[in-house]
C-alpha cells in the first residue's frame, strides 16, 4: 500500500545513515570515459580501497562510489586515462556500493513482514533496468538496490526501446528530468517539484 511504501522509505533512511557511520565513504562523477574503462579502473583502484561504479547515468557519465582512498585513486586513474572531468560529490556516504552492506539485513527483515502485491503496471527497478512484475523479485531488488549500481542509462534505453514517451519526476529538484532529457530526446518531461505542482497535476488529470 501507499502507506506501507512510505514507512519502508522511513525505515530505509536510518539504516543507510548507520551504514555511512560504520563505513565512511564518498562518490565522484566521471565524464568522458567508456563504461568498460571505468569498470576496469575501479578494479585496479580497489587495491587502495573499496571503489565501484555506482550510477550509470549516461553513455559518458558514470558515478563511482567507495572508500575515501579508493575513490581518490580511481579518480586519479580516470584522469590519467583521459577523463574530461572527475567531480567529487557532496554526499553523506558511499551509496550503491559494498560499504552499504550493513543496511541490507535490516531492510530485508522489514520488507519480509510486508505483503507485496503484483504491480498493476510493469515496474522497472534501477537495479536491472528492465521490467519486473513478480512481487518476490521486486522485494529482493529493493534490498539489492542498497549496494547495487543504479542503471539509469539502461533504464532510459529500455523506455526508449519500448515506446515510453512521457516521464514524470516527483520530488524536490529536477536532476532526474535533466538526466532523462539526455537519453530520451523528444519525450515529454513533467517535473512535480512542490506539493502545489502535485495538486495541480492531479486536478488537471481528473478533468
Amino acid at each position: 500500500s501507499y502507506e506501507e511504501s512510505v514507512l519502508a522509505v522511513i525505515r530505509r533512511a536510518p539504516l543507510m545513515e548507520e551504514a555511512c557511520r560504520k563505513n565512511p565513504g564518498t562518490m565522484a562523477a566521471v565524464m568522458g570515459l567508456e563504461e568498460e574503462q571505468i569498470v576496469d579502473i575501479c578494479k585496479r583502484a580497489s587495491a587502495k580501497g573499496v571503489v565501484v561504479p555506482a550510477n550509470f547515468n549516461s553513455s559518458n557519465q558514470v558515478v563511482i562510489s567507495g572508500s575515501l582512498d579508493g575513490v581518490e585513486e580511481a579518480g586519479r586513474l580516470c584522469r590519467e586515462t583521459g577523463a574530461k572531468r572527475v567531480i567529487p560529490l557532496q554526499v553523506g556516504g558511499a551509496f550503491h556500493s559494498p560499504l552499504m552492506e550493513s543496511a541490507t539485513a535490516g531492510m530485508k527483515e522489514y520488507l519480509e513482514a510486508l505483503k507485496f502485491q503484483e504491480p498493476q503496471t510493469g515496474l522497472v527497478p534501477n537495479v536491472t533496468g528492465t521490467v519486473e512484475r513478480k512481487p518476490d523479485r521486486i522485494k529482493e531488488l529493493l534490498v539489492a538496490q542498497l549496494t547495487a549500481p543504479v542503471r539509469w542509462y539502461q533504464t532510459m534505453k529500455y523506455f526508449r526501446d519500448n515506446g515510453i514517451d512521457t516521464l514524470i519526476e516527483i520530488g524536490p529538484g529536477k536532476v532526474l528530468t535533466g538526466l532523462a532529457k539526455r537519453e530520451l530526446d523528444g519525450a515529454q518531461m513533467i517535473n512535480l517539484d512542490t506539493m502545489q505542482d502535485i495538486q495541480n497535476f492531479v486536478a488537471a488529470a481528473a478533468k
